[in-house]
C-alpha cells in the first residue's frame, strides 16, 4: 500500500511539473512580483508564448504582425486538451477539416497550406471532446467552466513596482553585493544609485538617461571584482585565472576552471580545490543574477516582463438545446445562443505602426485599445455505428477573436 502511495505522489509530482511547464503558470517559480495590489496572477520575465507552448490561442492574425507583437495578451486556457481544427469563427472552425480535405488537390492548395501553417503557429481555437452515454444531451447532464488567464506587457513606466524575491540562502550574498562601491570617476553603490532591498524584495530605482548601461557597467566591474578575489584561492601549480586573456569575469573563469577539470593530468587535490571554487562562483553567479534580471525590464531589446490577469467562469447551458431529433449530427455556434458568445472579454493596447514597423519610442501614447474575446460552440454527434448504440459524442470548441 505505501508503495502505491509512494508510486502516486512520484506521479502526481511529474505531472504537476509537466503542466507547468508546458501550460503553466508557475515557470518562474514566483521569483518576481510587482507591487501593485490589483495584480494577483503570476510575473515571467519574457514572452508568455516563448515559454509555455499548449493551451494557448491568439486572437486573429493581422498582416505583418510580427511574433512579438502576437505573443501580447497572450491567453492560456487552463484545460489540458489538444489543439483541434483552426477557424477565423465558430461556423468555420467546425467544419474546417473538412475544407482541408476539399483542398488538397486544388491548385491554390499552396497558399492554403501556408495559410494553415500560420495557423497552427498561431492558433485561434482549440476544442475538447467527451461522450456521454445516453441518447439525448439535457443541459443539466454536465457544467461548464472556462478558466485561463491572459498576459499584459509591463510598461517601462511601471518599472519601479517590479520585485524580484530573494531566497533565504541568497539574501546574505545579495546584501554584500548591494555594499559594493566601484570606483567609476566616482564611487558608485549600487544600492545607493540603482536599487533598493526591502526585506527579501528588490527593487529597481527608476532614474532618467542610460540607466541600463550603467547598471550593467556596475556589475560588469563587480564581476571583474569578484573573479579576481576567488583567484586568490587558486593554489595550483600552473594557476588559471593568469591564463585567461583579455577581460576576466565569472563566467569566463569558471569555464577555464572546468577545462582544467577535465583534464586527465590533473591531480586530485587540484581537483577538489578547482570543484570548491567553481561552487563558489556558481552561487556568487546565481545572487548577481538576481540585479541582472531585474534591470532587464529597462533593455528595450528585451522581451520584457509580462503579468498575468486570471479568469474562471461557469458557463450558462440552460437556454442550449442539444437535442438532435432527427439529425445524426447538429452545430450550436455561438451567433445563435448569447451565453456562449464572448463569455470573456477584455481591451488590451496595441502599439501603432508607422510603415510597417512598430515605433519603439512612442508606444505608451500611440498605441489604439482592441478588444479580445472568447466564444464557445457546440457539435453534438450521434454514434449510428450500431442501432442499439446510445452514446452521443459532444465537442466544446473554444475560439479567440
Amino acid at each position: 500500500m505505501a508503495s502505491n502511495e509512494y508510486i502516486k505522489e512520484k506521479r502526481d509530482s511529474l505531472l504537476g511539473f509537466v503542466h507547468e511547464q508546458l501550460i503553466g503558470p508557475g515557470v518562474c517559480k514566483n521569483r518576481f512580483g510587482i507591487n501593485d495590489e490589483s495584480v494577483t496572477g503570476e510575473v515571467i520575465n519574457t514572452s508568455p508564448g516563448s515559454v509555455y507552448c499548449s493551451a494557448i490561442i491568439f486572437p486573429e492574425k493581422k498582416d505583418n504582425v510580427n511574433d512579438e507583437a502576437q505573443s501580447t495578451s497572450t491567453s492560456t486556457i487552463t484545460v489540458g486538451i489538444d489543439t483541434e481544427s483552426i477557424g477565423k469563427d465558430s461556423e468555420s472552425a467546425i467544419s474546417m477539416s473538412e475544407q482541408q480535405n476539399e483542398n488538397s488537390n486544388d491548385d491554390d492548395s499552396l497558399e492554403d497550406n501556408e495559410s494553415l501553417q500560420i495557423n497552427q503557429r498561431y492558433p485561434q481555437n482549440f476544442g475538447i471532446s467527451v461522450c456521454l452515454d445516453k441518447p439525448e444531451i439535457e443541459p443539466s447532464d454536465f457544467k461548464l467552466r472556462v478558466s485561463g488567464r491572459y498576459y499584459r506587457k509591463l510598461k517601462t513606466g511601471d518599472a519601479q513596482k517590479l520585485f524580484v524575491n530573494i531566497s533565504a540562502e541568497d539574501i546574505d550574498g545579495v546584501m554584500s553585493i548591494s555594499k559594493a562601491e566601484i570606483h567609476q570617476g566616482e564611487f558608485t553603490s549600487l544600492m545607493t544609485d540603482f536599487f533598493i532591498l526591502e526585506n527579501t524584495r528588490l527593487f529597481l530605482v527608476t532614474k532618467k538617461g542610460n540607466q541600463h548601461a550603467a547598471i550593467k557597467k556596475s556589475l560588469d566591474a563587480i564581476d571583474q571584482i569578484e573573479c579576481e578575489r576567488f583567484s586568490k584561492q587558486e593554489k595550483l601549480e600552473r594557476p588559471v585565472y593568469s591564463e585567461i586573456r583579455g577581460f576576466k569575469y565569472l563566467t569566463t573563469y569558471k569555464e577555464r576552471l572546468f577545462e582544467r577539470l577535465k583534464s586527465v593530468k590533473t591531480p586530485k587535490s587540484e581537483a577538489e580545490q578547482i570543484k570548491f571554487i567553481i561552487g563558489q562562483i556558481e552561487k556568487r553567479e546565481a545572487e548577481l543574477s538576481y540585479f541582472r534580471e531585474l534591470m532587464a525590464v529597462l533593455d528595450s531589446r528585451d522581451y520584457g516582463f509580462w503579468y498575468a490577469e486570471n479568469f474562471s467562469k461557469e458557463i450558462d447551458l440552460s437556454a442550449i438545446d442539444f437535442s438532435l431529433s432527427s439529425v445524426q449530427k447538429k452545430s450550436i455556434l455561438n451567433k445563435d445562443n448569447p451565453s456562449i458568445s464572448q463569455v470573456i472579454k477584455y481591451d488590451f493596447e496595441e502599439p501603432v505602426e508607422e510603415d510597417g514597423i512598430e515605433n519603439d519610442d512612442k508606444k505608451a501614447r500611440q498605441a489604439v485599445t482592441r478588444q479580445a474575446s472568447l466564444s464557445l460552440c457546440f457539435q453534438v454527434t450521434k454514434d449510428t455505428r450500431k442501432e442499439s448504440n446510445t452514446k452521443t459524442y459532444l465537442k466544446i470548441l473554444k475560439f479567440r477573436k
